[in-house]
This record gives structure tokens, sequence and C-alpha cells, in this order.
């Protein structure tokens, strides 16, 4: 995967982007006002954007990711933490865990923790292709995991396990 660079998002007149994005919205089920889908449109313009030849990233970084905190960490992370939303530029489903870690460790950092929500049907947000990481503050670590050194095993058969890395 080619290094992510700063780019600009081709965007349409915002008039015409609202009109859309309602009508969108309508045709999914959860209808926006304009003055709602005026609100989104202004929060995507506060994204930085990055992208190469396979995938386009927004990201946001500090208060602009603070609506999505929950109240319980909000004074600890207030303004610190990142949101990455990815997507393929072909709009197809990926698969690949290596590629969104690597996009974390560009945007944000190799020693920055991220995860991905797999959330409670009622807060299930399932539209398009799009995936997203939310990215601790500098210096936090998630509370599950692995606490071991690294270890990466490449396409060798692991010693002794018969387990096997794919190169995908």
């Amino acid at each position: 995967m080619n290094p992510l660079t700063k780019c600009e998002l081709n965007l349409k007149p915002i008039k015409q982007q609202i009109t859309e994005l309602v009508a969108r919205s309508v045709e999914m089920g959860a209808p926006l006002s304009r003055n709602e889908a005026k609100v989104f449109l202004n929060e995507r313009l506060r994204a930085s954007v990055y992208g190469n030849e396979i995938y386009t990233v927004l990201m946001w970084q500090g208060k602009d990711v603070d609506t999505y905190l929950h109240e319980m960490v909000v004074d600890a992370w207030s303004g610190k933490c990142a949101y990455l939303s990815i997507r393929r530029n072909d709009r197809e489903p990926c698969d690949s865990w290596r590629d969104f870690q690597e996009i974390k460790n560009q945007l944000c950092g190799p020693e920055r923790e991220a995860v991905q929500v797999y959330p409670a049907e009622s807060r299930l947000m399932d539209t398009a292709n799009q995936y997203h990481l939310w990215v601790m503050p500098e210096g936090e670590v998630f509370p599950m995991g692995y606490f071991t050194p690294r270890i990466v095993v490449g396409n060798e058969i692991h010693r002794g396990t018969n387990a096997r890395q794919s190169n995908r």
C-alpha cells in the first residue's frame, strides 16, 4: 500500500449536497431536515482528507471527536482523540486488518491505539462500506487485549503450531 497523502474532496455546491443528503436520508428511512443535513455536512468539512490508490480516509481530531465520547471518559479524553472514517475508492468491502493498522500508524502514529466498535444493534450504523477507527489519546492503552511484548509472524509456518499468516 502506498503512503496516504493529504488531498481535497471534489465536492458539489453545498446547496446541492444538502438536497441530495436529505433525499438519501429519506430513502434510507432516517429522514434529515435541511438544517440537520447542513450540520452533518459542516461536520464533514472539518475533516482532513487523505488518500492513496486504494483508500480515502477522513480524519477528525481533538474537539471535533468529543461528540462521540461517552460521558464517563469525556473529562480525561476531551480534545485528545482522533476518528478515522475509511473507505475503499472502489467502494468495495475491506477485510484487511493490516491496511487499517497501517492507516492508523501513518495518520495518528504507531504507538497510538485504536478500536473498531461492533456496537449493540440499537446503535448500529451501517449505510456503506465505510469503516471507523476510534483512536485513543496519546499514551492511553485500551484496557483489553494482549499486554505481552510484540510478536509478529511472517508468511512462514509458526514453529510448533502449524499457524500460518496470509499476505492478504
